[in-house]
């Protein structure tokens, strides 16, 4: 999919699927995805992610995304094995700003 809108996602919005950014500048940058945090749990964005120029995003809705993790059990386990890496990473390192913030202020 050709991002054609400069907002992709709006903090507090219901979020349609999960993007996966393939090319163009999208504050997170390649490789990284968008809406996965909608896609597992059904609560609305936690962040705004708008198109600095631009992209090619691969898109996965919701019911397409539910759909093949419950059909293929391989499948499935992959892709949440992923996520929980991809969101472990970034939150290991949110607690490394975390530390840095607090050390920071003492």
């Amino acid at each position: 999919m050709r991002c054609s809108r400069r907002l992709i996602l709006s903090e507090g919005s219901p979020t349609d699927g999960l993007y996966v950014v393939l090319e163009g500048e999208i504050r997170l940058g390649p490789g990284r995805c968008l809406g996965e945090y909608g896609v597992i749990d059904d609560r609305p964005s936690s962040a705004s992610a708008e198109a600095v120029a631009p992209a090619k995003l691969c898109f996965l809705s919701k019911a397409e995304f539910r759909r093949l993790v419950e059909r293929h059990d391989r499948v499935g386990r992959i892709v949440y094995a992923n996520l929980l890496h991809y969101l472990v990473s970034r939150l290991r390192g949110k607690d490394k700003e975390l530390d840095i913030f607090l050390l920071a202020e003492k």
